[in-house]
């Protein structure tokens, strides 16, 4: 019940899955588990409600990076639009995305997860060039404490992904 609750959209993605789904239910019919089986047969059936959100229906955020000045955003606020994006992300990855590195072989069975990958080159290469790209040695540190700062807000978002991120653009600096 839990997988299904959870994880509808796999359900959905699969006949197999569906099909050995409906053959448990059978199963739980024949064995004396009538309530049970009737409580799933129920939530199959149920019709997905309009107003329910789902990360394909989310609204994309809106950048609030400039292009050329970085360091006129707030690390919190830049921490609050990382994570927004990164969460999106990864609402959007299918769980059968993570199977088998499917990723490697077969790149067309994991299109959002491929996404995420290159967000996250792109960050990284954005952490790197930001530093690289300021002569000023002023300027350089505080691009050096905004990244600092937006890596610590993300921490306490439990982003470790954006931490991560922007500690690896730190470090190829």
């Amino acid at each position: 019940k839990a997988w299904f609750l959870y994880f509808p959209h796999d359900f959905e993605a699969s006949k197999l899955l569906m099909s050995r789904l409906l053959s448990f239910i059978d199963v739980m019919v024949w064995t004396q588990m009538e309530g049970s089986a009737a409580n799933l047969t129920k939530l199959l059936n149920q019709p997905k409600t309009e107003g329910s959100l789902s990360a394909s229906s989310w609204p994309t955020p809106v950048s609030i990076i400039p292009n050329d000045n970085i360091l006129s955003l707030h690390p919190e606020e830049l921490a609050h639009q990382i994570t927004s994006i990164e969460h999106q992300m990864f609402q959007e990855i299918q769980t059968s995305e993570y199977l088998g590195q499917s990723w490697t072989k077969r790149p067309e069975l994991a299109p959002n997860l491929l996404r995420l990958i290159d967000w996250s080159n792109r960050m990284i290469e954005r952490v790197t060039s930001a530093m690289l790209t300021e002569a000023d040695d002023e300027k350089r540190i505080a691009t050096f404490k905004l990244m600092l700062g937006t890596a610590d807000h993300c921490k306490r978002l439990n982003n470790l992904n954006g931490v991560v991120e922007i500690m690896s653009g730190l470090n190829s600096s």
